[in-house]
């Protein structure tokens, strides 16, 4: 059993965080403890291909770093099952061992319009979950106010260097006050990852997804209907004893959302989840697997889950995110996580448990250009468990700097650098590399990236 025995978090802001990627909106009394991360301009990074990364920047968050779209988020020292996860809503189970395809898999970041985390014990409506539910809402079509139909239009694609990556995606779609439909598609492709003095082999990624979407609006809310395809190609599981060679997953989901009486809301859907998926330690994984030694598993679905054995434990801790403006066209920004995890039954720390750590951002920006900088640091983690035999972390800083340029009302340029000093660390979550032919060597933990440039043009009709 684990004990949530003291977890806080507080948001302060001295006005409207437009400039910020991440803000707390409370509406009501229900929504006072919810975050919402809403990753639009200007955005401080270049968008990793794991949406998980992007929730992970929330106060209190950490990721797994399992692969480049395999991610898991911690959040309060909790993870896996304990953190819900969707997608539009709609909940599935992973389609492959050792959630290599967790719910974020499926959520391009080039295709998110918001991530929502409900933060702490999560809302019977958005759960059940005892660290909290993380909801990705792809872009989709919005009902106007007139009677035509009208076109709307979101487009995006970046380059980023450290892994010689692209990503490209968008919306097309019609509206009007009573109608939607809409198309989403993204495509995604990386190569393996540099960092300071190296390169982590078999951290190269594919992944295309495609959908249909459309809503119909009546006198008490929305009925609505979607379908999309998830195919994501051979992409590398270096902690992992095999890699991805592909998952092609199907998500069909409708149902109705509104208001059927004054302050009474009703949400129902219906949907089905169909995963294909194969893995194997020959394709990408170096040097490719003896035929002695060589594995491949197909799997329509996980028949076998993971066991847990629970332990008896108390988490506690505190974090807090701010927005300040000291000046007309200053915004500084930042979050500060602190958790702490110890087992009851015996003398020992919890496995796998964020360090304590900081985010500081600091923007200029007038109408047109916006100009920042954006400093990380995670302290030592000595709180280790010496049942798991797991190692401490090291403490380290990385600073990025960002830029965006706002050409018209539909036209943006964004860019930047990342891990500005080139600095050479290992994030205590990430996965320990099984890869024989990398420049990390077996069983070490895979290192951070290293410092390059990404570029993001986004256009929005």
């Amino acid at each position: 059993m684990i004990w949530a025995s003291l977890l806080a978090g507080c948001a302060l802001a001295a006005a409207q965080p437009a400039l910020a990627e991440h803000t707390v909106t409370p509406q009501s009394r229900e929504d006072a403890l919810t975050d919402t991360i809403i990753i639009t301009a200007p955005r401080q990074i270049a968008l990793p291909a794991d949406a998980a990364a992007i929730a992970a920047r929330v106060a209190g968050g950490d990721i797994f770093g399992n692969g480049a779209l395999s991610g898991q988020l911690s959040y309060r020292g909790l993870a896996g099952e304990r953190v819900l996860g969707r997608v539009n809503g709609q909940r599935f189970a992973s389609g492959g061992p050792n959630a290599m395809d967790p719910p974020l898999h499926y959520a391009p970041s080039i295709l998110v319009d918001r991530i929502d985390i409900a933060r702490g014990v999560a809302p019977v409506a958005e759960g059940p979950s005892l660290g909290g539910a993380i909801n990705a809402e792809l872009v989709q079509a919005q009902f106007t106010d007139g009677d035509a139909l009208t076109p709307q239009m979101r487009m995006a694609s970046q380059y980023r260097s450290v892994d010689d990556s692209y990503a490209v995606g968008g919306l097309a779609a019609l509206a009007n006050q009573r109608w939607r439909f809409g198309l989403i598609a993204s495509r995604e492709q990386g190569e393996d990852y540099r960092f300071a003095r190296g390169r982590a082999v078999g951290t190269s990624f594919e992944r295309s997804l495609y959908g249909v979407h459309a809503g119909f609006y009546t006198a008490l809310g929305e009925l609505f209907v979607e379908y999309r395809r998830s195919e994501t190609d051979p992409s590398g599981n270096p902690p992992f004893a095999l890699d991805t060679v592909y998952f092609n997953t199907d998500f069909v989901q409708g149902g109705f959302r509104g208001e059927v009486a004054d302050n009474v809301g009703l949400t129902l859907r219906i949907g089905h989840v169909a995963v294909r998926h194969l893995m194997d330690n020959q394709t990408l994984r170096q040097p490719a697997a003896t035929p002695p030694q060589a594995r491949a598993t197909f799997a329509e679905a996980d028949p076998t889950p993971l066991r847990f054995r629970n332990a008896d434990a108390k988490l506690y801790g505190a974090d807090i995110d701010f927005v300040v403006r000291p000046a007309r066209h200053i915004e500084l920004a930042g979050t500060a996580s602190l958790v702490r995890g110890q087992r009851r039954d015996v003398a020992d720390n919890l496995y796998r448990i964020p360090p304590a750590n900081l985010r500081l951002s600091a923007t200029w920006a007038n109408d047109r250009l916006a100009l920042g900088a954006e400093l990380f640091a995670a302290a030592d983690q000595n709180r280790v468990s010496h049942t798991n035999s797991e190692a401490r972390g090291d403490r380290y800083t990385t600073v990025g700097l960002f830029a965006r340029l706002t050409l018209n009302d539909a036209l943006a340029i964004e860019g930047g650098v990342e891990n500005l000093l080139d600095e050479r660390y290992a994030a205590h979550l990430a996965g320990r590399s099984r890869v024989g032919a990398s420049d990390v060597p077996i069983g070490e933990r895979l290192p951070g990236p290293g410092r390059g440039g990404w570029l993001r043009l986004t256009a929005r009709f």
